[in-house]
C-alpha cells in the first residue's frame, strides 16, 4: 500500500451556549449569525485547527521550558507574515523565528537577495503536523464539526453610561448554538506515504534547500505515542472555542475516537 492514513471521529460538545460567527445575511435581520454549510450549523475547519494549533504551540513551550530545552527547531513558529510588537518579544526565548514555517528557503544567490538571506530555515513540530507554506503535513484532515441542531436568537444591548439606559437602537440580535449540542467530523492522519518515503514521527528527505524536520533529527517517535501527545491530548485539552467568552459563550468539551 502506497499510502497509509488513519481516521479519528472528533466529538464536540457544547457545555455553554457557543457562537462561531458566519456571514451576515441581510435577509434574516441577524446582525451577528453562527456559521452555516448547506443550512447546518458547523465548527469550521479553520476555527478548530486554530484552537488546536494553539495546543500543540503551548505543549511545545511547556516541554522546552521544563526540560530546559533551548534547540531552535523545537520551538514553534508563529504562522504569520507580520507580527505584532507584542510577538516579537516572544521571539527567541519561546518561539524559533520571525515569520511562518516554509518550504523551500529562499536564500540569496549571486547578486540575487533571497527573503531568507542566508539562513537555511527548520519546520517546526505544529507545522510538521498541520503543514507549512510550499509543505503538506502529516495531519491530512482537520475537519468541519457538524450538528443537526436548532439555533436561538439572543440581543445585545450597549448602555448609556450617563443614565445607565439601554442606547436607542442599540439592542442587536445574534445567534448561538444551545449548550449540550453534539458536533462530529473525521480527522484524517497519514501513517506513510511509500512514493515520498514519508512516515510519520521521522524526519522527511528533502531536495530543496531548507532544514527541513531538525526537531527530529537522529530520533524515530512511535507513531501511536505521537498521535496520543500531539494530536489526541491537544484536541482534548480545548475548552473553548468561538466568541462572545465574555457573555457567557464557549465553553465545549472534546472527545477523539479511534482509529477507525
Amino acid at each position: 500500500m502506497a499510502i497509509k492514513e488513519e481516521g479519528y471521529n472528533i466529538v464536540l460538545e457544547t457545555l455553554d451556549p457557543c457562537r462561531v460567527g458566519g456571514v451576515e445575511d441581510k435577509l434574516s435581520g441577524i446582525h451577528n449569525p453562527v456559521t452555516k454549510v448547506g443550512g447546518r450549523v458547523c465548527i469550521p475547519g479553520a476555527s478548530l485547527k486554530g484552537a488546536y494549533r494553539t495546543k500543540i504551540e503551548e505543549f511545545l513551550i511547556d516541554t522546552n521550558t521544563r526540560t530546559n530545552n533551548h534547540d531552535k527547531a523545537s520551538k514553534p513558529c508563529i504562522p504569520s507574515t507580520k507580527l505584532s510588537s507584542n510577538e516579537e518579544k516572544l521571539i527567541g526565548k519561546y518561539r524559533d523565528r520571525r515569520g511562518a514555517c516554509h518550504y523551500p528557503c529562499d536564500l540569496e544567490e549571486g547578486h540575487r537577495r533571497g527573503k531568507c538571506g542566508n539562513e537555511r530555515h527548520p519546520i517546526c513540530p505544529a507545522c510538521y503536523l498541520l503543514g507549512a507554506a510550499g509543505l503538506n503535513g502529516f495531519v491530512r484532515t482537520v475537519p468541519f464539526l457538524f450538528a443537526d441542531t436548532s439555533t436561538s436568537q439572543l440581543y445585545s444591548a450597549a448602555m448609556d453610561r450617563a443614565t445607565n439606559t439601554v442606547k436607542e437602537g442599540a439592542n442587536r440580535p445574534y445567534e448561538v448554538i444551545p449548550s449540550h449540542t453534539r458536533f462530529e467530523g473525521e480527522m484524517v492522519i497519514l501513517i506513510e506515504d511509500t512514493i515520498l518515503g514519508w512516515r510519520l514521527g521521522e524526519p522527511r528527505t528533502a531536495a530543496d534547500k531548507t532544514l527541513g524536520d531538525a526537531w527530529l533529527n537522529g530520533k524515530k517517535l512511535d507513531p501511536d505515542k505521537l498521535i496520543k501527545e500531539y494530536v489526541k491530548d491537544r484536541l482534548e485539552s480545548i475548552q473553548w472555542i468561538g466568541g462572545y467568552k465574555s457573555k457567557g459563550c464557549g465553553r465545549v468539551k472534546i472527545k477523539v475516537e479511534g482509529p477507525i
